[in-house]
């Protein structure tokens, strides 16, 4: 993820991750997106989808091992 934000990694007994929050020092509520062609960026803002530099779906899909 881009930029140093505040995450927090949630472990099961084993040690392996399970869960992983990132809160966006600033945003409200709504679907976080980075306008733009990059392979990283993603949408357009509108009400709810807020342009933070930083493309939900991408980062998800990346974290997810889907890209």
């Amino acid at each position: 993820m881009r930029g140093a934000q505040p995450n927090k990694v949630y472990k099961n007994g084993a040690g392996a991750t399970v869960a992983e929050t990132y809160s966006i020092t600033g945003m409200g509520h709504g679907q976080p997106v980075d306008p733009g062609t990059g392979p990283a960026q993603c949408g357009t803002s509108a009400p709810y989808v807020l342009d933070v530099n930083l493309c939900a779906a991408y980062q998800l899909g990346h974290a997810w091992g889907l890209g």
